[in-house]
C-alpha cells in the first residue's frame, strides 16, 4: 500500500530553532554589542526608521537672587536608517533527513548560527567604518594625513592620543555595569604589539579582573580592548596596516523590523530536496560620529 511521507520541521520546532540560534550567537557578537538597538518600530511606516540625534546644551551657571533660571532650546536632528531584507539558506536531501533527524537538526543549527553571526556582525562592522574621524598614527599627536604616513605600531601612546581626542570632542563613553568605558576593537596583531609595551604590561596585571565581552583582552585607562580578525587591514605601501576602531556611546543605530525567523520551503522534486534558512529585516547607520578609526602597523 502506498504511503505519503512528509518529513518537514514543525512551525514550533522552527521557532525553537530560531531562539536557539539567537541564544548561541548573542555572546559571540562583537560589533552588534555596541549598537543602539531600536526594535519597537511598529509605529513607523515605510522602510526607514528614525533615530534622534540630540546636541549638547550650553549656558547655565551661578544665579543671583533676582535671576531667573535660564532656558535652553533642545537642538536635535533626525537620522533616518533604511531597513533591508537579510537571509541565507541551505539545502539538504530527504535521504539526509531520514538518516538522523537529530544530527541534521544540530548541523542546520550550527551552519545557520555561524552564517547569521558572520553576516550581521560583518554588516555592522562596515557601518562602523563609515564614521568620519580617522587617525593615521605616526608617533605624533597630530598624526599623519594619509595611510602612507603610518609608521608606528599600536601602543600606549596610540591609546592616550586617541582618548584625548575623544574627550576633547565630548564623545560620551558607554555606561557598563555602572562604570564609564570607551571600547576599542582592534586586530590581534595590534594587540600583540600593545602587549610588548611595558606600560601596558605593568598596568594589565593590576587592572583586569573583569571580563565583560567576548574577545576582551583587557581594560586600560578606561578603555575595554576587544580583539577581532574582522578589523580591516590595508597597507602603507610597504607594511600591512590595521584600522582599530575606538567606540563611544550612541554611535551606530540598529533598527530591527522583524526578529530572526527560520523558514522552511515546501519539499521539491517529489519531496527529495528540502531548503531551510534564516530571514530578518533590519538596517544600520551612523547616528553620531562618536568614535575614531586608528590606523597603525
Amino acid at each position: 500500500m502506498a504511503t505519503i511521507t512528509k518529513n518537514t520541521l514543525s512551525p514550533m520546532l522552527l521557532d525553537i530553532l530560531a531562539k536557539e540560534i539567537i541564544l548561541e550567537t548573542q555572546p559571540n557578537f562583537i560589533w552588534r554589542n555596541f549598537a543602539n538597538i531600536k526594535e519597537d518600530i511598529t509605529n513607523t511606516p515605510g522602510t526607514k526608521v528614525r533615530f534622534i540625534k540630540v546636541d549638547d546644551i550650553t549656558g547655565g551657571g551661578i544665579l543671583d537672587e533676582e535671576d531667573f533660571v535660564p532656558t535652553q532650546t533642545i537642538s536635535s536632528s533626525i537620522v533616518e536608517i533604511e531597513v533591508k531584507e537579510f537571509g541565507n539558506s541551505i539545502e539538504f536531501t530527504r535521504l539526509a533527513s531520514q538518516a538522523s533527524v537529530v544530527d541534521l537538526y544540530e548541523a542546520i543549527k550550527e551552519l545557520l548560527s555561524k552564517n547569521y553571526l558572520e553576516v550581521v556582525d560583518g554588516y555592522l562592522r562596515d557601518v562602523y567604518y563609515t564614521i568620519l574621524n580617522t587617525y593615521y598614527f605616526n608617533g605624533t599627536y597630530n598624526g599623519a594625513v594619509a595611510m602612507a604616513g603610518v609608521n608606528q605600531p599600536f601602543n600606549v601612546d596610540t591609546i592616550r592620543n586617541t582618548i584625548s581626542k575623544m574627550k576633547e570632542s565630548l564623545i560620551p563613553p558607554f555606561l557598563i555595569d555602572g562604570k564609564q568605558y570607551y571600547v576599542c576593537v582592534l586586530h590581534p596583531r595590534q594587540m600583540a604589539s600593545l602587549r610588548q609595551d611595558a606600560r601596558w604590561a605593568n598596568a594589565y596585571y593590576f587592572n583586569n579582573t573583569d571580563v565583560i565581552y567576548n574577545g576582551q583582552s583587557g581594560i586600560f585607562e578606561g578603555v575595554i580592548f576587544i580583539e577581532s580578525v574582522t578589523v580591516r587591514s590595508s597597507s602603507n605601501g610597504t607594511d600591512p596596516t590595521f584600522g582599530a576602531v575606538f567606540l563611544g556611546d550612541n554611535q551606530v543605530g540598529l533598527a530591527i523590523a522583524s526578529e530572526l525567523e527560520i523558514i522552511e520551503d515546501p519539499p521539491q522534486d517529489l519531496g527529495r530536496f528540502r531548503r531551510i534558512g534564516w530571514y530578518q529585516i533590519m538596517g544600520a547607520g551612523v547616528v553620531n560620529n562618536h568614535g575614531y578609526i586608528v590606523w597603525t602597523l
